[in-house]
């Protein structure tokens, strides 16, 4: 449970819409996000980060370690932890200064451990962070966690505009040189759809998304 909760904060701010262009939408978004994750919220209702540094942050992670560049990944997780390691430094001083007012300090401290909490999560699953391959996604899924060790795209649609995307440019570059198969286009939709039903079934067994 304590994953699946990590992971789906992770991903949402990953990939969290830049909805500046319409107030309406941007509101709902964040009303949204409040809801879904209070706990790294104080209790006046304050998120105890900043949607957008860590939307970039989480992002940058995301395209390193899909990369296959974990270092990097690990270092830059690192470079986001002290702002939330002085906050909670701060914040227990202010509960030294002024006792009466605790009760808003631990919910931010508690908060904040969560971040920090999180993200050292993170930095210990950047083996699983992958970018969907697929160059024109606009899915709220492009940045995901891989299930298997080949997984490239984040969901069924873009695997298939990823295909069109290869065959097209393969046309483009050699437009007098189709590839020569053994087997009759017929054959090769059968094996195609047989493939796609085992697939789907092994998603099935998993509990996958499609």
């Amino acid at each position: 449970m304590e994953t699946e909760m990590h992971q789906k904060f992770v991903t949402t701010l990953a990939n969290w819409i830049d909805a500046e262009f319409d107030r309406a939408a941007a509101r709902q978004q964040s009303r949204a996000f409040k809801r879904n994750f209070a706990e790294w919220h104080s209790s006046t209702g304050q998120f105890i980060g900043s949607h957008d540094d860590l939307r970039t942050g989480f992002q940058t992670v995301w395209q390193l370690a899909s990369a296959k560049k974990k270092h990097e990944a690990v270092l830059r997780i690192d470079e986001m932890k002290p702002r939330y390691s002085r906050l909670l430094h701060n914040l227990r001083e202010f509960q030294q200064e002024d006792p009466a007012a605790y009760g808003n300090y631990e919910s931010r401290a508690t908060a904040c451990l969560r971040m920090l909490e999180t993200l050292e999560w993170l930095g210990a699953r950047v083996g699983l962070l992958k970018v969907c391959g697929n160059p024109e996604c606009k899915t709220r899924s492009t940045y995901f966690f891989r299930f298997y060790s080949n997984d490239k795209y984040c969901c069924k649609a873009c695997l298939e505009r990823a295909k069109e995307l290869r065959l097209d440019l393969r046309h483009r570059e050699n437009p007098e040189s189709p590839k020569k198969y053994k087997r009759d286009q017929k054959s090769r939709d059968r094996m195609s759809e047989s493939a796609q039903r085992r697939w789907e079934r092994e998603r099935a067994k998993t509990g996958r998304p499609q």
